[in-house]
């Protein structure tokens, strides 16, 4: 057993973060001016990787939380990292946001995921980069680092330890509301 599969049995054991309530008008806000693409009711992952990082931010005051980390090595693509949480220059979160209709299929994406990424955290010889800016390798060196899944509000009971504040139905009607 990996310690990534260490750090989720401890949050099935009832070690989840506190909840965050992300406001359905906070959440229009946030969303209302998105590109189309982000607003398909049969693909809306972007959509909630974005609500994923206003809820890391609130969690999270004092870090900067970045979207679609990139990591490579040998400049090949090893794979992306929804959400990453810095405070003082260290990586503390790392989050798979998942919003699938099948909740358990989703849980087992984002574990493979982060499966991926634990097998490469431990060597500077990875690249890591977000919309084109290097991110140190030294700032992933953490071994504490917390791995997450984050989806829906009804999805918790499913192996995700990080929420929306949102269903899945909320999210739909969410995106009907700001495309009419």
């Amino acid at each position: 057993m990996n310690v990534y599969r260490l750090v989720i049995a401890g949050f099935a054991l009832g070690l989840s973060f506190p909840a965050y309530s992300l406001s359905y008008s906070k959440a229009q806000d946030l969303v209302k001016d998105l590109p189309l693409e982000y607003l398909d009711p049969a693909d809306h992952g972007k959509l909630c990787e974005i609500l994923g990082v206003q809820v890391m931010k609130e969690l999270h005051p004092n870090a900067t939380v970045y979207n679609g980390v990139v990591y490579k090595k040998k400049k090949l693509s090893v794979g992306e990292l929804d959400l990453v949480v810095v405070e003082n220059d260290r990586v503390t979160d790392i989050v798979e946001v998942k919003c699938w209709s099948n909740y358990s299929k989703a849980a087992h994406k984002a574990d493979v995921q982060l499966d991926r990424f634990s097998a490469f955290s431990n060597s500077c010889d990875i690249n890591f980069s977000v919309e084109g800016q290097t991110l140190p390798c030294e700032t992933f060196d953490n071994p504490n680092v917390r791995l997450g899944k984050m989806s829906y509000k009804d999805a918790i009971g499913d192996g995700f330890n990080f929420d929306l504040s949102l269903t899945r139905d909320e999210i739909l009607q969410l995106i009907q509301d700001v495309t009419q």
